[in-house]
């Protein structure tokens, strides 16, 4: 799902860049770096952004800059916290930069879309959750891990879809006809996936989840 550099104009990609550096900042402050000294932590951390990487390998292109692919960023925030989440991205971003001869012009709007907006997104959910919903694993599972999923996927899917469309890279009427009514097809295996993985977690590894304990910050 990333953005060709050739279809974005300039100030739009130097946005993305530095909102993409500011977060990652943000995310390398704040992040747990005593934890990542439990053997625990750091392979699952490294687990996620190896994980990332394969997934984000496989994707159905339609147009430049319109192929689907799984993202999976809220069961990693889910798994990780924000701030650890976010670094996987960023190492699953870089790697797949690297290897498949991305663009580093568009690392920054790419890495915003791919890896940071979806992690904050999920986050402000769950932070949501623990304020209006009864504290339940199957609320847990369902309103964040599940339908968390499908809505930070079509949200994804919506902002490329206006980058794209304010910018002129498609048609508007091009853009409707050919890549909304694929959304449904793309949001709910988004949403059985990062559900299917936090539930497989929250039952037999619930030490591994760390949204599933309460005093979880960032």
């Amino acid at each position: 799902m990333n953005l060709p550099a050739d279809l974005l104009p300039h100030w739009l990609l130097y946005l993305g860049l530095v909102l993409y550096l500011a977060g990652t900042l943000a995310a390398l402050v704040l992040a747990p770096w005593r934890a990542l000294s439990r053997p625990t932590i750091l392979n699952l951390s490294l687990a996620a952004s190896a994980a990332l990487i394969v997934l984000w390998r496989l994707e159905a292109g339609l147009l430049p800059g319109l192929s689907f692919h799984f993202l999976a960023v809220t069961a990693a925030t889910l798994l990780l916290g924000w701030s650890l989440a976010v670094l996987a991205t960023l190492v699953a971003e870089l790697t797949l930069t690297l290897i498949g001869g991305g663009s580093f012009v568009a690392f920054g709007i790419n890495g915003l879309l791919s890896g940071l907006l979806p992690a904050s997104l999920t986050y402000l959910l769950y932070r949501l959750y623990r304020r209006q919903f009864p504290q339940h694993l199957f609320v847990y599972i369902f309103a964040v891990a599940f339908l968390g999923g499908a809505i930070v996927a079509v949200v994804n899917a919506c902002i490329r879809f206006s980058i794209l469309a304010s910018n002129g890279a498609y048609t508007v009427d091009r853009l409707t006809s050919e890549y909304l009514p694929l959304l449904p097809l793309y949001a709910f295996p988004e949403a059985v996936l990062n559900g299917m993985l936090v539930t497989i977690f929250a039952v037999f590894r619930p030490d591994w989840v760390k949204t599933l304990h309460r005093d979880t910050r960032f």
